[in-house]
């Protein structure tokens, strides 16, 4: 996100932006495959409701892309596409296990075929630490070759950008880890290694396999956040712009819109308006393992008490269409009791 701006005194002049433009350049993560007790992404009906929501005056007059994986259902991709939407389409993969590029490309080639994908995206997350396809996983590539580490990666992203970059956009493999893109990383010398034989690109974007955004601003001001969700995330100046990098998950985006660009986007326009905090106590008991980052929590708001909701983490942002407010949890705090008081930001 970029705001461009010049100022004389207090007088800010910013370019303003057709909404269609907004719209159009996001989308909602559906999770076809997640199946289980609560979880409505697996019922078609349930994801055409909401996302007929989004499209009040139909198809196209919203957010009308939707993000999924190969491992999503055919079926219900392509009732997706055949409506109209445009999908966006990651690379999953056996963790610690063997990959193949036919089972992939098969999977995506019917749907590019059809016209329905707007954007194919490398393999998730490549580094995380728990579940990376460098860290134990192989692919076996169109040219018969196996690889493991990060040429794995770098493989399998030639290998999407050689089969499908005629008919749909090929965006990076993705990281958990923002340093592994750095200039000096593995992860480029890899990619550099195959030289311009390996040129996996955006037919609409000039970039290197990763892009280091820090190494493009004028000045960076701040590169990560204490908080959850929240990760990885940049801002920074490009000359007289102001850039925000937001995370890539839903309720990542969400919850740092709401709580640093929203600020930022009211004090550039002169507003002194601030966001409406409360103090109450939690209706329920809270715990939580990962307790390192202040977490901010989807919640609702009941007789007086704030009631965290049901939430899996950055990804589930059907959490937040019953939301009302976000919880603000401590670092360092693993358990709230019911009857404690919590700081409450309504949304």
């Amino acid at each position: 996100m970029a705001l461009g701006n010049s100022t004389t005194g207090t007088k800010i002049v910013a370019t303003a932006l057709r909404a269609a433009s907004f719209t159009n350049s996001i989308g909602v993560q559906i999770h076809m495959d997640h199946t289980g007790s609560g979880v409505p992404y697996s019922s078609l009906s349930t994801v055409e409701a909401a996302l007929a929501y989004l499209n009040p005056d139909g198809i196209g007059t919203g957010i009308s892309t939707v993000r999924d994986e190969t491992w999503a259902p055919a079926s219900a991709l392509t009732a997706l596409g055949q409506l109209g939407y445009k999908l966006d389409i990651y690379t999953s993969y056996n963790a610690g296990g063997s990959n193949a590029a036919s089972s992939t490309i098969n999977a995506l080639t019917p749907l590019v075929n059809a016209g329905y994908v707007r954007m194919i995206e490398g393999p998730l997350e490549v580094d995380n630490q728990g579940w990376g396809l460098v860290n134990g996983g192989s692919y076996t590539a169109l040219n018969g070759s196996t690889y493991t580490g990060w040429q794995a990666a770098v493989e399998w992203q030639k290998d999407l950008y050689t089969t499908f970059s005629s008919k749909a956009q090929i965006a990076l493999f993705s990281l958990a880890n923002p340093s592994d893109g750095a200039a000096n990383s593995a992860a480029v010398q890899a990619a550099a290694s195959d030289g311009d034989r390996a040129p996996a690109r955006s037919r609409k974007m000039k970039a290197p396999y990763i892009l280091d955004l820090e190494e493009r601003l004028t000045r960076a001001l701040g590169t990560r956040v204490a908080i959850q969700p929240g990760r990885p995330t940049v801002f920074g100046r490009k000359g007289d712009q102001f850039v925000f990098g937001l995370p890539g998950n839903p309720v990542s985006t969400f919850v740092l819109f709401e709580v640093m660009v929203k600020p930022f986007l009211k004090k550039m326009m002169g507003s002194e308006t601030t966001p409406i905090t409360l103090t109450l106590p939690l209706g329920v008991d809270f715990t939580r393992r990962n307790a390192t980052r202040r977490s901010l929590i989807p919640a609702g708001i009941h007789c007086g008490e704030a009631i965290p909701l049901n939430y899996h983490g950055s990804a589930h942002i059907h959490a937040y269409t019953e939301a009302s407010a976000i919880i603000t949890i401590d670092p360092g705090v693993t358990v709230k009791n019911k009857g404690e008081f919590v700081d409450v930001r309504l949304l």
